[in-house]
C-alpha cells in the first residue's frame, strides 16, 4: 500500500470524523446509558401510590410510629406520633416534588439549550485566536458564559434531587417504623442489627466513592500537563523519517486528554446506580462504567501503550522488505526509535496503579514489551544485527500483545462511554510519505479506530433496544400495579395492604432521586472541568503559545495540538448539554400532558371528613372513591403514553445509528474496502458481551429494592 493510498484512507476517515459527527456518536452512546426512561417510568406509579396512601390515611386506624423497641432516629417525619399524618405529609411532599421537577426542568431545558452556542464561542476562541493577548482577553469570558449556564442547571437539578430525597427518605422512615411496629422483640432486635449493618456498608461505600471520585478528578487535572510533556519528549527523541510514529503519538496524546474527561462524566452513571443498588462496584472485567475502572490511570493509558507496542512491531519488521528497521532502532545522536519506545513504556508503567483492574492487566504486557524493546536495542548494537532474521523470534509475542491490547482498549472505550474516535481539528497530523511497511501499519491503526466506532455504535443500538424492551415490559407491569393499588379498601386498610404500597413508594422515589442525582453530577463535573482544569491551562498555554509553535511533531505544532486538546475537553460539556436538553424536553412533554394533571387529582384527596354522621361518612367515602378512580384513569393513561414515547424514541434511535453506520461504511469503504466487512470478531465478542452485561445490570438495578414479601414482614 502506497503513501497515496494512506492519504486517501485518512481523508475518508476525516470526512466521517468531523466534530459534529464525533459529538453525535458520543451523545448516542451516552444517551443509551443514561436510562432516561427511569425518569418517566416511576411517575405514573408514584402518583397512584400517593393516591393509595391518601386513601389509607383517610380510612385506617391511627397509631404512633415511635416504638420503644428501637433507637431508629426519624429525620424527615414531622409528626411521628401519627401514622395518618405522616402519610398525608408524604402525599404533600410528593406533590411538591413533582411541581418542583416541572419548574426546575424548565430551567434546565432553557439553560442547556443555550450551552451549545456558549461552548461554540469558547471553541472558536481556542481554535482561531492567534495572538496570546486575544486568547487571554476572550477565552476566560467565553468559559465564564459556559459556567454561568452550567451553574443554573446544577442548581435546578440539585433542587429536584433534594425534593425527591425528602420524599424517598420519608417513605423509608415510615416503612421501617411500620415493620418495627408489627414485629415481636426477636424480630425487632434482628432488624436493628440489619439496619446498623446497612448503615455501616453505606458509609464504607460512600468513602470508597469519594476516594475514587478524587482519583478520577486528579487524572483529569493532570492529563494536559502530562500529555504536553510527552509531546515535547517525542519531539526531542523521535528520529527523523519516523513520521508515521509521530502521527500515532499525536493522536494517542489527544485521546489521553479525551479519556479522563469521559471518565469524569461517566461517574454520573456510577453515582446513579449506587443510589439504587447500594454499590459502586461491578464484578470481573466489566465493560460498564465503574468506580474502579474510571479512577484507573490505565483507562487513559491503554491506547498509548497499544501505540508503543505497535511501534515495536515497526522496529522489528518495518524496514525494507519487512526486515528489521535497524536505522530507526539505532537512530542518530540522541534520537533513537528503539530507546524512545523502551523509555516511554517505562515511563507509562510508572504511572499505572497495580491495585486497579485495567492497570493490573496492562502491567504484565508492558513488562514483556519492555523486555523485548531492551533485547531489540541490545541486538542492534552487536554483530547479530547483520542478520535480518535476528528479531523474528519476537514477532509472535508482539502480535499477541497487540491483540490483547486491542481488547483492553475496546473495553476501556466502553467503560468511558466513548467510541474511541477523535474529531478532526487543528491537531490532526498531516499525511506523510513513507515506506510500504509503515503505510500498512498506519492503515491498520486507522481501521482499528473506525472498527471501534462501528462496534461501539452497534453496541449502543443493541443495548438501547434491550433497555427499551425491558422498559416496555416494566411499564406494562406498572399499569397492572396501578390498577391493583387503586382498589385498596376505603375502610380499615390492613398492614398487609399498607406495607407493599410503602415499599413500592421507596423504590419509585429513590429511582427518581437517582436520575436527578445523575444530572446534578453531570453539571458539577462541567463546572469542575472549567474551574479546575481549563482555566489554569489557559494561563499556561497563553504564556507558551509562541515558544510551543516551534515544537513540531508529524506536522503539528505543540500550540496547535494544545488547541485541539482543549477543543476535545470542551466536547465533554457539549455532550452533557445535548443530553440534558433532550432529557428535560422529554420529561416536560410527559409531565405537562400526563404527570401533573394526574398529580393534581391527588390534591383532591387532601381533604378531611367534616360531617361525622353516618350520612357524612357515606358521602366522604363516595368522594374519595371518585377521586381515586380519577387518579387510576389518569395514571394508566400516563403509563400508556410513556410506552408509546419509548417505542417512538427506540425506532428513531436505532434508525439514526443505522444511518451513521451506513455512512461510515460508504465513505470510508471507497478508500478502504475492508471497512465494508463485518467488524472483526475479537472486537464484537467484547461489545456483544457488553450488551449482555448492560442488560444484566439493568435487571439488577430493577431488582435491587424488590417489594418485601408481606408474609415475611408479618
Amino acid at each position: 500500500m502506497s503513501s497515496t493510498d494512506l492519504a486517501q484512507v485518512r481523508n475518508a476517515i476525516s470526512q466521517v470524523s468531523r466534530g459534529k459527527d464525533v459529538n453525535e456518536d458520543s451523545w448516542m452512546v451516552m444517551w443509551c446509558n443514561t436510562n432516561w426512561g427511569d425518569l418517566l417510568q416511576p411517575a405514573p406509579l408514584s402518583i397512584a401510590l400517593l393516591g393509595s396512601l391518601m386513601v389509607i390515611s383517610s380510612s385506617t386506624s391511627d397509631f404512633s410510629l415511635i416504638s420503644g423497641n428501637t433507637d431508629l432516629k426519624l429525620t424527615y417525619a414531622k409528626y411521628p406520633t401519627s401514622f395518618k399524618t405522616c402519610l398525608q405529609q408524604m402525599v404533600g411532599d410528593g406533590y411538591i416534588a413533582f411541581e418542583t421537577a416541572s419548574h426546575q426542568m424548565t430551567r434546565i431545558n432553557n439553560a442547556s439549550s443555550q450551552l451549545p452556542d456558549a461552548i461554540k464561542r469558547a471553541v472558536t476562541v481556542i481554535v482561531q485566536s492567534r495572538s496570546p493577548i486575544e486568547v487571554e482577553y476572550l477565552l476566560p469570558n467565553a468559559l465564564d458564559s459556559v459556567l454561568e449556564l452550567t451553574n443554573i442547571c446544577t442548581d435546578a437539578s440539585r433542587t429536584c434531587e433534594r425534593a425527591f430525597v425528602r420524599i424517598s427518605a420519608l417513605a423509608q422512615e415510615i416503612l421501617e417504623c411500620t415493620t418495627y411496629k408489627i414485629g415481636n422483640v426477636e424480630q425487632v432486635t434482628e432488624r436493628n442489627e440489619i439496619h446498623l449493618s446497612i448503615l455501616q456498608q453505606q458509609a464504607e461505600q460512600e468513602d470508597k466513592m469519594v476516594k475514587e471520585a478524587k482519583e478520577t478528578s486528579e487524572l483529569m487535572k493532570n492529563s494536559f500537563a502530562t500529555a504536553e510533556q510527552d509531546f515535547k519528549t517525542a519531539v526531542d527523541t523521535l528520529p527523523s523519517g519516523w513520521e508515521i510514529v509521530g502521527m500515532h503519538v499525536v493522536e494517542t496524546l489527544t485521546n489521553a486528554i479525551a479519556a479522563p474527561v469521559s471518565a469524569i462524566f461517566s461517574r454520573a452513571k456510577v453515582r446513579s446506580e449506587y443510589l439504587q443498588t447500594g454499590s459502586s462496584s461491578l464484578p470481573g472485567k466489566t465493560t460498564l462504567p465503574s468506580g474502579e475502572a474510571l479512577s484507573d490511570p490505565g483507562v487513559s493509558l491503554a491506547q498509548q501503550v497499544l501505540g508503543l507496542v505497535s511501534n515495536i512491531k515497526l522496529l522489528i519488521s518495518g524496514g525494507p522488505g519487512g526486515k528489521p528497521d535497524w536505522d530507526n532502532i539505532r537512530g542518530s545522536k540522541e534520537k533513537s526509535g528503539g530507546l524512545y519506545v523502551e523509555v516511554s513504556l517505562e515511563r507509562m508503567m510508572d504511572r499505572l496503579d497495580k491495585t486497579k483492574p485495567i492497570s493490573s492487566e496492562l502491567l504484565p504486557i508492558m513488562e514483556q514489551a519492555i523486555g523485548i524493546a531492551k533485547k531489540v536495542n541490545a541486538t542492534a548494537r552487536t554483530v547479530e544485527s547483520q542478520n535480518d532474521k535476528a528479531l523474528n523470534k519476537h514477532k509472535s509475542a508482539v502480535n499477541r500483545m497487540i491483540k490483547d491490547l486491542e481488547l483492553i482498549v475496546t473495553r476501556c472505550n466502553l467503560n468511558l462511554q466513548q467510541t474511541g474516535n477523535i474529531a478532526t481539528g487543528p491537531g490532526t497530523p498531516k499525511n506523510a510519505s513513507t515506506t510500504a511497511s509503515h503505510t500498512q501499519a498506519a492503515v491498520d491503526t486507522a481501521k482499528f479506530r473506525v472498527d471501534q466506532t462501528r462496534a461501539n455504535l452497534e453496541a449502543a443500538r443493541d443495548s438501547y433496544d434491550k433497555a427499551s424492551t425491558r422498559l416496555i415490559e416494566g411499564q406494562r407491569e406498572i399499569t397492572k400495579t396501578i390498577a391493583s393499588m387503586t382498589k385498596l379498601s376505603l375502610e380499615n386498610a390492613t398492614l398487609k395492604e399498607i406495607l407493599p404500597v410503602l415499599m413500592q413508594a421507596v423504590k419509585a422515589f429513590t429511582t427518581l432521586r437517582a436520575q436527578f442525582s445523575q444530572m446534578t453530577e453531570f453539571f458539577c463535573n462541567v463546572a469542575s472541568l472549567i474551574n479546575d482544569v481549563m482555566k489554569p491551562q489557559v494561563t499556561s498555554w497563553v504564556k507558551n503559545i509562541e515558544a510551543n509553535s516551534k515544537l513540531v511533531l508529524a506536522g503539528v505544532s505543540l500550540t496547535d495540538w494544545a488547541r485541539h486538546a482543549m477543543y476535545t475537553q470542551m466536547m465533554g460539556p457539549l455532550k452533557v448539554s445535548m443530553l440534558a436538553e433532550r432529557i428535560s424536553r422529554t420529561y416536560l412533554r410527559v409531565s405537562d400532558l400526563y404527570i401533573m394533571p394526574a398529580q393534581r387529582e391527588v390534591g383532591h384527596l387532601l381533604q378531611f371528613q367534616e360531617d361525622r354522621s353516618e350520612e357524612g361518612k357515606r358521602l366522604f367515602k363516595l368522594k374519595l372513591g371518585q377521586a381515586q378512580a380519577a387518579i387510576q384513569e389518569k395514571s394508566q393513561t400516563a403509563s400508556q403514553k410513556i410506552l408509546e414515547l419509548v417505542a417512538e424514541d427506540q425506532k428513531k434511535f436505532i434508525g439514526t445509528i443505522n444511518q451513521r453506520l451506513e455512512r461510515i461504511q460508504d465513505t470510508v469503504g471507497r478508500a478502504l474496502p475492508a471497512i465494508r466487512e463485518p467488524v472483526p470478531q475479537q472486537i464484537t465478542e467484547v461489545t456483544e458481551a457488553h450488551v449482555e452485561e448492560f442488560d444484566r445490570q439493568r435487571k439488577a438495578v430493577e431488582e435491587a429494592t424488590p417489594p418485601y414479601s408481606v408474609d415475611e414482614l408479618m
